[in-house]
């Protein structure tokens, strides 16, 4: 900004493609002669060719934005309360009680032993490497996931594996998933599942910062699941799935998108509340009994 300069209003363009910030000030700003030291957002005038020159009313600079970031944008707080809900916090901070740790983990169960992902699998582009990464993923799952070893440690046995053991906050992502591979395009799958791949970051990441010591060991163990490049690799290519749809969809595909991604964040934290609450009927089942949903 030119010295003396009022401040710029900015205004975020919603275009599906790289978002635009135009900075627009009050007045006319004047140019500088050439030989004026150039300040941070003086540009060259097209017309002059030898002026230093703020464009009038409405200079512009442009901030590439990926349409993953797009999407995040558009989830907001929504976004922010899934990275930070109180549960993963208190898993963090080493807090996390043993029932509410297994609760989330026993659930995880259902998504586990049903291969949701295979649905797309012939819609992913051949450039993409998604399928080789879930096929390795899922040679190795049994042998690696902790929810395995919670569901061990306990008495809920094989039917925990089933559909018919999730809770509705799970039994209603999961079903999103199947709907959306069903109708949707790879991008919008990726879109849908972002909010799981995206654990590389949301615990991966997080753990490799913050590095805390307090943590139990099967807390640990299970945050260190999300940690290290296989997992990256996994988030990267769901990634470039919304960025390459995003980027050459139409802009009713992007929009749907979008909204696919807000709601799947927003039901992936419904399975984090049912954790943190230690509770999530189905309607009619009257008391609970227990984590697994079953016959009332």
């Amino acid at each position: 900004m030119l010295l003396g300069s009022p401040a710029p209003r900015t205004t975020h363009s919603h275009s599906p493609q790289p978002t635009a910030i135009t900075i627009t000030y009050d007045r006319p700003l004047r140019c500088e002669p050439t030989n004026t030291p150039p300040r941070p957002s003086a540009q060259l005038s097209p017309r002059t060719g030898d002026r230093l020159c703020v464009d009038n009313y409405h200079p512009a600079m442009t901030i590439r934005t990926s349409f993953t970031e797009q999407c995040i944008a558009f989830a907001g707080p929504v976004w922010e309360r899934y990275q930070h809900h109180p549960w993963i916090e208190a898993l963090f901070a080493g807090t996390l009680s043993e029932e509410r740790f297994r609760y989330w983990l026993v659930q995880d169960l259902s998504y586990l032993g049903q291969p949701v992902v295979e649905l797309v699998f012939p819609k992913v582009p051949p450039h993409n490497p998604f399928i080789e990464i879930q096929r390795s993923y899922l040679r190795e799952a049994a042998a690696i996931r902790v929810e395995h070893k919670a569901l061990a440690l306990g008495d809920e046995g094989d039917f925990a594996h089933s559909r018919w053991a999730a809770r509705p906050s799970r039994d209603a992502l999961v079903n999103f998933w199947i709907r959306t591979a069903y109708e949707g395009s790879f991008g919008d799958m990726c879109a849908a599942m972002y909010v799981c791949f995206a654990f590389a970051d949301t615990f991966g990441a997080r753990y490799e910062r913050a590095r805390p010591d307090n943590l139990p060991d099967l807390h640990r163990e299970w945050i260190g699941q999300f940690v290290g490049a296989f997992e990256e690799r996994f988030r990267k290519a769901a990634e470039d799935g919304i960025n390459e749809y995003g980027a050459n969809g139409t802009e009713y595909q992007r929009e749907q998108m979008r909204w696919i991604f807000l709601r799947a964040t927003q039901l992936q934290i419904g399975t984090f509340d049912a954790a943190w609450n230690l509770s999530d009927p189905w309607p009619g089942e009257g008391v609970e009994r227990g984590i697994l949903a079953g016959v009332p």
